[in-house]
């Protein structure tokens, strides 16, 4: 069997952080800690706004509550929410009296491996007199009666917002406030009911540049629910090195995250996306797959089984090197199994 090793000091925390050595580095367990449940948070959603990109056949998606009771989050996908290559999601999230715009990898649908931050910017907030609201009403596709927003740039260009009432009475500030982040969008101050059915830059009556893509009339009983680790968001946003390997060091854990040993010959390419297949289930199981064992153990195979389907459609390898690919990635799921995992 040949054997390669891989060092994964900071993967709950810092995607990406994997390195090869010569021989085994094993880790420092002074530091280790338990497995706590409690970090992890659950929000369920039942209302969202969905736009359809026209440009690149893309879905934006808000995900927010009317109540405020969950924390907006905004997404952009192809294939379905969470369900791309590569699916990302964003929200807003407060610490230590600063606000953050946090940056999330889905995994196995909607579950959370934050990535990245910022603090939030602040240049969309314009002042309220920076949209002009049109004397006339506006058709939009199916939309009758819309009144459209626009601020008028010194070429005599317009950035347009359209909003439509829903007569609901709902207030949808902040899930609009997304929406239009999302393309750079200055946000605009809607009465009850209004929502931002699209955006535009005008230039003439034969050219106009769609912004945002168009509302989309949603299913009445749509839920979601994305799970985040509350534990691991603070530790991007404020936590210490010692801190972040401590909790990429919580017992018990996989033995290929700390080495990797080849049941078959594979090419440089091939191997190159095993490893990066199996870190992706190390910061899985690390953040939320050691707390349903069994339902980690499906996804392995439900992900191993579309990234093999992924490279081939996307020719990223050939269909004998993502058989090879696949065979290996089940020669380690005896690795998920509770009486391998290692507790020291």
């Amino acid at each position: 069997m040949k054997i390669r090793n891989l060092v994964f000091a900071l993967f709950a925390l810092l995607i990406g952080t994997v390195g090869y050595a010569d021989s085994y580095v094993g880790f420092d367990r002074t530091g280790v800690s338990e497995a706590d449940s409690s970090f992890v948070v659950k929000y369920r959603y039942k209302e969202r706004l969905a736009y359809h990109i026209y440009t690149n056949g893309d879905t934006s998606i808000v995900l927010y509550s009317t109540d405020g009771s969950t924390p907006v989050m905004s997404s952009q996908y192809k294939e379905g929410f969470g369900k791309d290559y590569l699916s990302f999601l964003s929200m807003d999230y407060k610490h230590e009296g600063l606000i953050y715009e946090v940056d999330g990898r889905m995994m196995n649908g909607g579950y959370l491996s934050f990535n990245g931050y910022k603090e939030k910017d602040s240049s969309l907030d314009k002042p309220a007199d920076y949209y002009q609201l049109s004397d006339v009403l506006w058709e939009v596709g199916e939309y009758k009666d819309c009144k459209m927003y626009y601020h008028e740039e010194e070429n005599n260009t317009k950035m347009r917002v359209f909003a439509f009432n829903r007569e609901d009475d709902v207030d949808y500030n902040e899930a609009c406030k997304a929406v239009l982040k999302m393309s750079g969008v200055p946000s605009v101050q809607l009465e009850p009911g209004w929502v931002v059915i699209t955006a535009d830059f005008f230039i003439d009556e034969d050219r106009q540049y769609e912004l945002v893509g168009q509302l989309v009339k949603d299913s009445v009983d749509f839920e979601e629910t994305v799970t985040i680790n509350t534990r691991d968001l603070e530790l991007l946003l404020g936590g210490t090195t010692e801190e972040r390997i401590e909790f990429s060091n919580t017992l018990p854990h996989l033995n290929y995250c700390e080495v990797i040993g080849w049941s078959q010959s594979l090419d440089e390419k091939t191997s190159d996306y095993v490893v990066e297949f199996l870190g992706d289930m190390c910061i899985y199981f690390n953040l939320y797959g050691r707390y349903d064992l069994e339902e980690f153990q499906a996804y392995f195979l439900r992900a191993a089984m579309y990234r093999k389907d992924h490279y081939v459609k996307h020719q990223m390898l050939s269909r004998k090197q993502a058989d090879l690919f696949y065979k290996e990635l089940l020669e380690h799921q005896s690795s998920n199994l509770k009486e391998n995992l290692l507790d020291f």
